[in-house]
This record gives structure tokens, C-alpha cells and sequence, in this order.
């Protein structure tokens, strides 16, 4: 029986589509721009609908042939409207098939529990693997969506005091069966009263759910995945995640925060995922005043960290005791 396509591939090859959509944009954009250079009509009436409407995601390029200056403008806002297009694109389309994907994860779930009737052990079965895959997907297509609304500046944070104990340890146990399938155990450190910080509780549920993820995805089996929470000498509290694996190049540990990067780009590539992970955490962690650290060492480990603030009044405290 043929493998249907997985989650991955199938978000993969709609992202391929997007590209020759925007690639065949691009080049009917320079196409008019060459005709209206070589055409005195077309100029004119270029010339005018320009003084008219000034509209902003079209360039004359031919309005300065000479000038390297303004050709270099020009070229770069063309980038930045693709980018705008692709931004969104990506959250019309996540939107888009999210819809439709809850409704069929809803009525799986009305099959799978048999309150729609009676099934079979082997239907259950087929059900029940059904809704992991929809389920997998869903999860997908919430990571593009969160990242779109990201690019668009559209994202809020609700900075509160929170305690960030009781967070790890929920995405920890949300983890355990994931990664006791290849033998690998988690280990905690955590400072004692570390008292609140100052965090979006919503996002940085979501960096340390991707920092997770992404430890478990790339561990080797048999190993341990350290999590540990301490203060540091700056009066700041930092995080830290570490695993033992395949580990990032050095000339990596930057492009793999960029967006759809892939440190493995083989065909035969055994873990999943968009490459946008990281990226997704880099971008909540500026919004917090910080940033992801990436140490490496190839064939061993890899480490992430970050740091957070804590409260004010909390932060005087500390430093008064110490």
C-alpha cells in the first residue's frame, strides 16, 4: 500500500505552489516594466497613472535606468512587497484550511468514541490514527499561522507576573511519550524560590514547547534531556534546555533561528517539521527584551537558553539579599 502524503510534505508542496504564484507575479511585474521602457506610449500613460494614484507596490524601474542607486531601491521593494505577499498568503491559506480541519478532527473524534454508533477494533485503530495525523497537521498549520501573524506585526504580548516552574514541568509531561518511544528521559535543575517573572504566559509556553520539540526530535536514543532553571549573575532568570544529538555546524547556529531553515535539507531526512520553530521562538523572546542562545557541539549536544526578568520589586530583593 502507498504511503499517504504526511503533514510535512503535503504544507511543503503548497508552500511550492505559493512560490510559482509569486515567482510568475514577479516576473509579469518586470515584464510591464521592460515594455513600458521600450514603448513611449505606455510611458506616458505610465507617467500619469503614477501622478494619479502613486500606487505603492509598483516601481518604474525604467524611470532610472542609469542610476544603480534607485534600480537597488527599486529591487528592494520589490522584496519587501513579496514578502508582505507571502505573509500574507501564508495566514489567508493557514486560515483557510484550519477551518475545514477542525470540523474533520471534530467528527473523527464523534466516529473514534462511538457516539455516532457502534465500530470495529480495527476501525478504531484506523480512527485513532487518523486523528494524530489531522491532529499533527492542525498543529502545523497553527505554527504557520502564529508565524504570519508574527510577520505582520500583529502579534500582542500581555506581559504578567507568572511562576515559570509549574510551565515547564506540564510541557515536560506532555513530552514523556513522545520521547520515551526512543528510550530518552527528561532531567530538571531548578533554583529554589525563584519567585515570579515577567513574561506573556501564552508565548513563552510556546518557545519552551518548540525549545522541547525540538530537543526531543533531534535526540539520540537512550539519552537525557536536561532542563534547567537558575539565576544569573545579572540578577535575570535563564532557562535552559539541552539534549544530545547530531548537533548544529557552527556556521549554522544563526540561519537555524531563520525562517523554513533546514539544517538537514537531504530527501532522506528522518526528523519532520517546517523550520520555523526556532524562528517562531526567536521572534516572542525579542518581543521580550531577549533573545535565543544556540551553543553547539557537532556529534554531541546542542544547548538553547534564554533569560527572563523578574518582577521589579522582586529583582531589588534579590539583589538586597545577596
Amino acid at each position: 500500500m502507498k504511503q499517504i502524503l504526511g503533514p510535512e510534505l503535503f504544507v511543503s508542496l503548497l508552500l511550492v505552489i505559493f512560490v510559482l504564484i509569486i515567482s510568475a507575479l514577479f516576473k509579469k511585474n518586470i515584464l510591464n516594466s521592460e515594455k513600458i521602457q521600450t514603448d513611449p506610449d505606455l510611458q506616458k500613460q505610465d507617467s500619469s497613472k503614477t501622478e494619479l494614484t502613486a500606487p505603492e507596490n509598483e516601481v518604474n524601474l525604467s524611470a532610472t535606468p542609469n542610476n544603480e542607486a534607485k534600480q537597488n531601491d527599486a529591487i528592494q521593494i520589490y522584496e519587501q512587497n513579496y514578502e508582505k505577499l507571502k505573509t500574507e498568503f501564508l495566514a489567508t491559506l493557514s486560515h483557510e484550511l484550519k477551518t475545514p480541519l477542525v470540523s474533520i478532527i471534530g467528527y473523527l473524534d464523534l466516529i473514534a468514541t462511538e457516539k455516532l454508533g457502534v465500530i470495529t477494533d480495527r476501525q478504531k485503530h484506523a480512527l485513532d490514527v487518523s486523528l494524530k495525523k489531522t491532529a499533527h497537521l492542525n498543529t502545523l498549520i497553527s505554527s504557520i499561522l502564529n508565524f504570519a501573524r508574527m510577520e505582520a506585526g500583529k502579534l500582542e504580548f500581555d506581559l504578567k507576573p507568572n511562576k515559570i516552574q509549574p510551565m515547564l514541568n506540564d510541557i515536560i509531561e506532555s513530552f514523556k511519550p513522545i520521547a520515551d518511544k526512543k528510550n530518552v528521559v527528561f532531567e530538571t535543575d531548578y533554583e529554589a524560590d525563584m519567585g515570579p517573572l515577567l513574561f506573556d504566559n501564552d508565548l513563552i509556553y510556546r518557545v519552551i514547547t518548540n525549545l522541547l520539540d525540538n530537543a526531543v526530535k533531534f535526540s539520540y536514543d537512550k539519552t537525557v534531556i536536561s532542563v534547567k532553571l537558575s539565576k544569573d549573575k545579572e540578577q535575570l532568570a535563564k532557562i535552559v534546555v539541552e539534549n544530545f544529538g547530531p548537533g548544529i555546524p557552527e556556521n549554522m547556529l544563526e540561519k537555524v533561528k531563520n525562517k523554513f531553515f533546514q539544517a538537514d535539507t537531504s530527501d532522506t531526512r528522518p526528523r519532520g517539521g517546517l523550520g520555523i520553530g526556532l524562528a517562531i521562538a526567536e521572534k516572542i523572546l525579542v518581543g521580550h527584551g531577549t533573545k535565543l542562545h544556540i551553543e553547539s557541539e557537532v556529534g554531541k549536544k546542542t544547548t538553547f537558553s534564554f533569560y527572563l526578568q523578574f518582577l521589579p520589586e522582586q529583582n531589588n530583593k534579590t539583589k538586597t539579599e545577596g
